[in-house]
């Protein structure tokens, strides 16, 4: 259920998977880099037809924060995005772009309905499969850990949780690149400052492909309770954070 989300036990499974994924694309990067860092998710999304993405991003960040102001939160944040498009949307493409000491393909579109997921006999969440790679690119695992983040895991278990399903995904990162002979590792400090400097990102997913997700009709994307929370908890992080004092 994409509106319901995913509880804890699914987030697990998915992020476990998600892990071995990335620390598999490192491998596949030393053996072929060229091969890795031509797949078409960026170039797609980002680079070619640029203008028209740039317009459609700016379309939705508008869209997004004049319906957030009308609940009577962030207001003045709203205000300052509204009055900043252009530069919010450039500061949005640069963490596309952005390149951390550990890059990975990332699957670009992982959320719920991309996902797969096994049960043993008891009923019980043992294993998850992606699917749908249509828009992969290479670039930081925070492209996929916010895009997850505020599509799809339930809002109980990012607000309660959220820095334990970190600490999996990155145990098994760093548990995969050692056993694929990788010497590198990311470590927790550098996660958090890379998952930090990722977070336009996740305004960038709950202000476009979320509002697609999370509809049957544009209209009432907005009045959904999963959403607002989505949109309400990523805000708090830009605010927290002080993410818009560069504008």
């Amino acid at each position: 259920d994409k509106f319901k989300q995913l509880d804890f036990g699914h987030c697990v499974v998915a992020l476990k998977s998600l892990a071995e994924y990335h620390a598999s694309s490192v491998v596949a990067h030393r053996q072929n880099p060229e091969l890795v860092e031509s797949e078409l998710g960026e170039k797609m999304l980002f680079i070619e037809n640029s203008k028209m993405t740039h317009e459609l991003m700016k379309q939705k960040l508008h869209t997004f924060v004049n319906s957030v102001s009308k609940w009577g939160k962030f207001q003045d944040l709203c205000a300052l995005i509204n009055s900043k498009l252009d530069k919010v949307i450039d500061l949005i493409l640069q963490t596309i772009h952005r390149k951390p000491k550990i890059n990975v393909l990332n699957h670009g579109d992982f959320w719920t309905n991309n996902i797969l997921f096994r049960y043993d006999q008891e009923g019980n969440v043992c294993e998850a499969k992606m699917i749908d790679f249509q828009i992969a690119m290479y670039g930081s695992y925070g492209i996929d850990l916010q895009y997850f983040t505020w599509s799809s895991i339930s809002p109980c278990v990012r607000k309660q949780r959220l820095d334990e399903l970190y600490f999996i995904y990155l145990e098994t990162l760093n548990n995969s690149l050692e056993r694929f002979g990788v010497e590198e590792r990311v470590y927790f400090e550098d996660f958090k400052i890379e998952m930090e400097s990722m977070l336009l990102y996740g305004l960038f997913t709950v202000s476009f492909p979320v509002t697609i997700m999370f509809s049957k009709s544009e209209l009432d994307v907005y009045d959904r309770p999963c959403y607002r929370e989505a949109a309400e908890e990523v805000l708090k992080c830009l605010q927290n954070h002080k993410v818009f004092e560069i504008l």
